[in-house]
C-alpha cells in the first residue's frame, strides 16, 4: 500500500520558486495588455480614417454631423459607450493628425491611446511630432509626456527656432536613427519649469495598498483619469497614497538651489521627505 504524501505548507514553499512564477505571470500579463493596446489603438486609427473618408465623399456640411451621431448610436448599442460620439471624433482627429499608418504602427511600440490623447490638442504638427518621437525613444509615461508638454520643452529647444523644412528633416532623422545625440535634443532642458518650490501641505495620512484599492479611494478627487492612474502604476502590485489636510502657496517661491543648501539630504526636484518644524522655520514657510 502506498503512503500518501502530506501537502507542502505555504511556509515550506521555496521563496525563489514563488517569486519566479509570479514574475512569469506578470510578464505575460504586461505583454498581453500591450498587445491589446496596440490592437485597439490601431483600430481607433482605422475607424477614424474610414469615417473621415466617408465624410469627404459628400459635399453637404450637415452630412458629417449626422453620420457621426448616427454611427455612434449604432456602435454604442452593439459595443458599449467606448464608441460614444465624442470618442469617434477623437478617432477622426487621430487619423487626421497621423495620416501615415506606418508612422502610427512605429509609434505604437511605445505609445498607447492615452499618449495620443495627450498629443492631439497640440495644434502644430511639427511640435506634435517632436513630442511623439521623444516619447517613443525615451519611453515616457503619459504623465511624463504631459509634464514635458506643460513645461514647453519643444519651445525651449534650438530646433523650434529653425525653419519648418529643417525641423522636418531633423525629425525625420530622429525617426530613422533614434539618435538622441542630435544637437536639438541635447539643448532641451529636462528641468522643473519653475525651478522653485511654490507651496506646501500638511500630511493627513499615508496608506499603502493595491493600485485598485487606492483608485477606489481617490478617483473622485485625484484630478486625473483612470488611464493616467493605471499608466503610472503599470505593473506594480503596491501603491502609496499621501492624503493632505491643508495646502498653501508661498508669497515668494523658494528656489530649489536654496533648498539644497538649507536642507540636509534633500535633492529636489526628485526627492521627498517630511520637513521638521525647525526646518520649516529656517525656510520661512511658517
Amino acid at each position: 500500500m502506498g503512503m500518501s504524501k502530506a501537502p507542502v505548507k505555504a511556509d515550506d514553499l521555496p521563496a525563489e520558486l514563488l517569486q519566479d512564477i509570479r514574475a512569469l505571470i506578470e510578464a505575460v500579463r504586461r505583454q498581453t495588455a500591450a498587445a491589446v493596446n496596440v490592437g485597439l489603438t490601431l483600430l481607433y486609427w482605422r475607424m477614424g480614417q474610414r469615417i473621415h473618408t466617408e465624410i469627404l465623399g459628400d459635399e453637404r456640411a450637415t452630412y458629417g454631423e449626422q453620420i457621426v451621431a448616427t454611427l455612434s448610436r449604432q456602435l454604442v448599442a452593439a459595443y458599449g459607450r467606448g464608441f460614444a460620439e465624442k470618442n469617434l471624433r477623437r478617432m477622426m482627429q487621430f487619423a487626421l493628425a497621423y495620416p501615415d499608418e506606418k508612422i502610427v504602427v512605429t509609434l505604437l511600440r511605445q505609445l498607447n491611446w492615452s499618449h495620443f490623447l495627450a498629443l492631439l490638442p497640440l495644434d502644430k504638427p511639427l511640435q506634435r511630432d517632436f513630442y511623439a518621437e521623444m516619447c517613443r525613444i525615451e519611453r515616457w509615461s503619459v504623465r511624463t509626456l504631459r509634464e514635458r508638454i506643460d513645461s514647453m520643452l519643444y519651445e525651449r529647444t534650438a530646433l523650434s527656432k529653425k525653419p519648418d523644412e529643417l525641423i522636418e528633416q531633423e525629425l525625420a532623422a530622429l525617426r530613422t536613427t533614434g539618435d538622441l545625440s542630435l544637437p536639438f535634443v541635447l539643448k532641451a532642458s529636462y528641468v522643473s519649469p519653475t525651478m522653485a518650490l511654490v507651496g506646501g501641505f500638511e500630511v493627513d495620512r499615508v496608506i499603502e495598498t493595491t493600485p485598485t484599492a487606492l483608485w477606489s479611494k481617490v478617483k473622485k478627487s485625484a484630478g486625473l483619469t483612470k488611464d493616467e492612474f493605471s499608466d503610472y502604476y503599470n505593473g506594480s502590485s503596491n501603491a502609496f497614497g499621501i492624503f493632505i489636510k491643508k495646502s498653501w502657496y508661498f508669497e515668494t517661491p523658494l528656489a530649489l538651489q536654496c533648498l539644497r543648501k538649507k536642507l540636509v539630504g534633500f535633492h529636489p526636484p526628485q526627492s521627498y521627505r517630511y520637513v521638521s518644524m525647525q526646518e520649516a522655520c529656517l525656510l520661512g514657510i511658517l
